[in-house]
């Protein structure tokens, strides 16, 4: 049987992947509802039908408590770097890369790295088939797409119609929310004026504390490239995971890094040359258990102003939020990205420019 050079390289690449280990990163605290959480998502990582005992490896980052409060047999088989202190998610990743303690380079060891938020569930995950169909895509920050509560979607647009050359939220009038539930079908819509500061950090708290609708699977494809990533699960390749975190200067503030997300696709499509480097993977979701752990700290308005500090400072790399193509399911047509200018700042598929 004649074997073509190309297949024995393919061969190869794959054996090569297979080698490398996923890095699950969580920004925890020590509530026993997260702790249980972790311990049951890496179980089933690492069950014999998805990636194996030899998958993965763990590192967490303690936000509030520290490693005494976990189970230690757990942990000493499973968590191969920590850290504890204030921080939001990715900044105490950054400190995690940045630190010199692991044995050797993060990239000689790992093929992607997991950031995930403690209110995810993967215990329904197709570890297999979600890497497999990252892989396809090219990307390298790719999601799964969410399930989850009725009111976790959400779509706004801040952007003031009156005087849009003002971006502080202080100026902003209009606010625009559209909620789905699981379907997609559209629960409430409301078009209300932002007067006062209070009203304004309110908003912006609801779209702190949601999935973009961009989020949602979609039927007809296996995955979609994206302008845009949420930060609330992704795996991020290691070949610009650097370049995320330490080569995007102002994206991970001291007190929170909101914005990261709207920066990031277009940061490393000018960093790599990469053409679609983001990803939502439809085939393979993950439930979003909507905890709503960063309520204190949305409310007193740190994300509006990590968020507006990005924008000011990555100007050239924000991104509208929108669907590139669909790469469809067999048998399915593929969704047709959204064509034609926005109107009132949402475009034609209905996703707000916000």
């Amino acid at each position: 049987m004649h074997v073509s050079l190309f297949h024995i390289l393919l061969a190869l690449v794959a054996l090569a992947e297979a080698n490398y280990k996923i890095l699950f990163y969580w920004s925890v605290d020590s509530d026993p509802q997260t702790q249980k959480k972790v311990i049951d998502n890496v179980a089933h990582a690492k069950s014999d039908d998805q990636g194996g005992p030899n998958c993965c490896h763990v590192m967490l980052s303690h936000y509030a408590g520290n490693a005494s409060d976990w189970d230690q047999t757990w942990y000493q088989q499973h968590v191969v770097l920590n850290r504890s202190g204030s921080g939001f998610k990715y900044r105490g990743l950054k400190e995690l890369y940045n630190s010199g303690e692991f044995h050797g380079n993060w990239a000689d060891h790992y093929e992607w790295v997991f950031a995930l938020d403690s209110d995810i569930d993967l215990t329904a995950l197709d570890f297999p088939r979600f890497f497999e169909l990252a892989r396809n895509s090219g990307a390298v920050i790719v999601t799964p797409t969410f399930t989850g509560p009725s009111g976790q979607w959400a779509n706004f647009n801040l952007k003031s119609q009156e005087n849009n050359k003002k971006d502080d939220y202080k100026s902003n009038r209009h606010a625009l929310s559209r909620v789905f539930d699981s379907t997609g079908a559209a629960l409430k819509f409301t078009d209300h004026v932002v007067d006062e500061d209070a009203d304004a950090l309110k908003t912006h708290e609801a779209v702190a504390l949601q999935i973009h609708v961009l989020g949602r699977p979609d039927e007809n494809c296996q995955y979609r490239h994206t302008s845009y990533v949420e930060m609330t699960a992704p795996i991020i390749h290691m070949k610009v995971l650097d370049l995320v975190l330490n080569q995007c200067e102002g994206c991970i503030g001291e007190k929170a890094e909101w914005g990261l997300d709207r920066v990031w696709c277009n940061h490393v499509k000018k960093g790599t040359g990469i053409d679609k480097p983001c990803a939502y993977v439809d085939e393979t979701s993950v439930q979003h258990l909507d905890w709503k752990k960063a309520q204190s700290s949305v409310s007193n308005g740190v994300l509006k102003d990590s968020e507006n500090a990005v924008k000011k400072s990555h100007g050239n790399e924000w991104a509208s939020v929108e669907m590139i193509d669909c790469i469809p399911r067999p048998g399915k047509q593929a969704s047709s990205p959204p064509t034609g200018p926005p109107v009132n700042g949402v475009a034609p598929n209905g996703i707000a420019i916000r």
